[in-house]
C-alpha cells in the first residue's frame, strides 16, 4: 500500500512475465466509509434526494452506510417473485395495442392496433375471447368500471366508446367530445363521471350513462397523455402531457389545486395510489417522480429508472409498497417505495412493453407488448396496507449509498432476474456492449401458436430450455445425491 499526499491508499501491482503496471486507485478513504453523495455518480444512485418543501416539518431520510445497507437488505424468497402463468398471442394482423383488468370478475379486455377489442376469461381452460366490437381507428387506452359492468375504450378516431360486459351482440355509445386522437379514459368510482384526454391539450368530463358533456380543465400547452381519477372517492384528477407538467385537478371546482413542473421529459403515464396520498408519473427519460397528495410536495424521484429508455406506465399495488414500470427496453421493474430502490427486473416481452397493471387485489401483473400480453403470478403472502405511503413518514430518498447486490435468480418461466440499482440503471447500448447481454440475461420462449384467431398460451408450452419449477429440479438434485 501506497499513500499519496491526499490521504487515499494506492495498491501498485507488478506483473513481470507482462511487463506491466497497474496503479489503481481505490474508490474508499482510508477510515472505511462511503464516499459523499457529491461525489457519487448518478449511475450509483437509483433514487434522488429530494429536500422537502419548507413548512411541511417533514426530513429527508439520510444517506446510509454500506453495512447498515447490508443489514437492512433481505434477499426475498423466490416464491415471492413473480411466476409466468400464462400468455395470451394476438391475431398476427391485429397487434395489441393496450390492456387492462376487470375488477370483480375473472376477465382481461385487451385492444388491438386494428380497432378491435376482446374480453378474455380466465377461468379453468381459458375458453376463447369475445369481441365486442371495434373502432376505426388504433385503441390507445382501455377501462373498466369499479363494478366491471361498464368498459371503455378510446382511439385515434377521436371517439370513446363505452359497452355492456355481456356476451351477447351490442351496440356501443359513443361519446365524442374531442376533436383530434383521445390518448387516454377512465370511469369515476361511483361510476358517474367518464374521464378523457386527447392531442386537443383537453382533458374532459362527461356525465354517464346520458353522455352529456359537464366540463373542460383547461390549462395543459400540449398533448394530454394520461389522465386518470383517484381510486376511492374519484373527486381529484391527476393529468400529464407533453408539456411536461403533472396536474392536480378538484372535479368539483374544476380547477388545478397543484402544478408540478418536475419533470424534465413529456409525461406518458400517471397514477394515484390506493389510498390516495401519493401520485406517480413516468415520462420519456426514464424518470419517475412520485409527490404527496398532502403536502404536495417532491417525495421521491428515480432517475435513470429504465437506463435511458423512455417509460410507458406505472402503477401502484393495491396493497402493499410497491411501484410497478413499464418500458421500451422489454422488461418491467418493481419497485420498493419503502426502501427507495429497484427490487426485480422481469424479463420476458419481445417488443417494447406498452402498459402494465396489477390485478385487483395484487396477485398478478398484467402486461402487455405488440405480439403478446403475459400474465405474471404474484405472491400476496406478505401483503399489507400501503403504510408507508398512507403515513407522514414516508421515504423522502434512500440516500446515495449503493445497496449490496442481491443474487441473481431466475422464475420458473426464466425471465425474471434480480439486479442492484447500480446494475439495473445500464442503457440496453450500454448492456448490449458490456459483460452483461440482455440476450444472455433473457431466454426467450418457443410459443406453440398458430395464425389466426387470437389465443392464450399456458406457460408448458415453453421451451424446455428454460428450465422447468423449482419443486421440480429439487427433486432431481435428490435423485443425484442418493444415486
Amino acid at each position: 500500500h501506497v499513500f499519496g499526499s491526499s490521504g487515499w491508499p494506492r495498491l501498485g501491482i507488478c506483473s513481470l512475465s507482462k511487463c506491466c503496471f497497474v496503479l489503481v486507485r481505490m474508490a474508499l478513504p482510508v477510515s472505511g466509509t462511503l464516499v459523499p453523495s457529491s461525489q457519487t455518480t448518478e449511475e450509483h444512485s437509483a433514487v434522488e434526494s429530494v429536500a422537502p418543501e419548507a413548512g411541511n416539518g417533514q426530513s429527508v431520510v439520510e444517506p446510509v452506510t454500506s453495512e447498515e445497507a447490508a443489514q437492512t437488505f433481505q434477499v426475498q424468497k423466490l416464491e415471492d417473485d413473480p411466476q409466468l402463468e400464462r400468455t395470451l398471442r394476438c391475431d398476427r394482423d391485429s397487434p395489441f395495442a393496450s390492456c387492462a383488468v376487470i375488477p370483480g370478475r375473472p376477465q382481461i379486455l385487451t385492444g388491438a392496433q386494428d380497432g378491435s377489442i376482446f374480453v378474455w376469461p380466465m377461468g379453468p381452460g381459458w375458453p376463447r375471447p369475445t369481441r365486442l366490437g371495434g373502432h376505426q381507428g388504433s385503441v390507445t387506452c382501455l377501462c373498466a368500471s369499479s363494478s366491471g359492468e361498464i368498459l371503455a375504450s378510446s382511439s385515434t378516431d377521436a371517439t370513446v366508446m363505452l359497452w355492456r360486459n355481456q356476451s351477447s351482440r351490442q351496440t356501443p355509445s359513443v361519446v365524442k367530445v374531442h376533436f383530434s386522437t383521445v390518448r387516454s379514459c377512465d370511469i369515476s368510482y361511483n361510476e358517474r363521471l367518464l374521464l378523457t384526454s386527447s392531442d386537443d391539450k383537453m382533458v374532459k368530463l362527461c356525465a354517464l350513462p346520458s353522455r352529456r358533456f359537464v366540463a373542460s380543465l383547461v390549462g395543459h400547452s400540449n398533448w394530454v397523455r394520461t389522465a386518470r381519477f383517484s381510486p376511492k372517492t374519484g373527486t381529484h384528477v391527476v393529468s400529464g402531457g407533453d408539456d411536461k407538467t403533472v396536474r392536480l385537478w378538484s372535479v368539483e371546482r374544476r380547477e388545478p389545486l397543484r402544478i408540478w413542473y418536475d419533470c424534465s421529459g413529456a409525461i406518458t403515464g400517471a397514477s394515484f395510489d390506493t389510498e390516495e396520498n401519493a401520485v406517480a408519473a413516468c415520462s420519456l427519460d426514464s424518470t419517475i417522480n412520485i409527490w404527496d397528495t398532502r403536502t404536495q410536495g417532491l417525495r421521491q424521484h428515480y432517475g435513470r429508472a429504465h437506463g435511458s429508455s423512455p417509460i410507458s406506465q406505472v402503477a401502484f399495488h393495491p396493497t402493499r409498497d410497491l411501484l410497478l414500470s413499464t418500458s421500451v427496453d422489454r422488461t418491467l421493474r418493481i419497485w420498493d417505495l419503502r426502501g427507495g430502490r429497484l427490487r426485480s427486473t422481469i424479463f420476458g416481452h419481445e417488443q417494447p412493453v406498452q402498459e402494465g397493471c396489477w390485478s385487483p387485489d395484487g396477485s398478478r401483473i398484467i402486461s402487455c407488448d405488440g405480439g403478446a400480453i403475459n400474465i405474471w403470478r404474484f405472491s400476496t403472502t406478505l401483503g399489507h396496507k400501503n403504510s408507508t405511503l398512507a403515513s407522514d413518514n414516508m421515504p423522502a430518498a434512500m440516500g446515495s449509498g449503493i445497496a449490496p447486490t442481491a443474487a441473481r435468480r431466475q422464475s420458473s418461466a426464466g425471465a425474471l432476474h434480480r439486479r442492484s440499482a447500480g446494475e439495473a440503471l445500464a442503457s440496453p447500448k450500454e448492456l448490449a456492449t458490456g459483460t452483461v447481454s440482455p440476450i444472455a440475461m433473457r431466454k426467450k420462449a418457443n410459443h406453440a401458436s398458430a395464425p389466426g384467431r387470437p389465443h392464450s398460451v399456458p406457460p408448458s408450452g415453453r421451451s424446455s430450455a428454460v428450465g422447468g419449477s423449482r419443486q421440480q429440479q429439487q427433486r432431481q438434485q435428490q435423485h443425484q445425491q442418493q444415486h
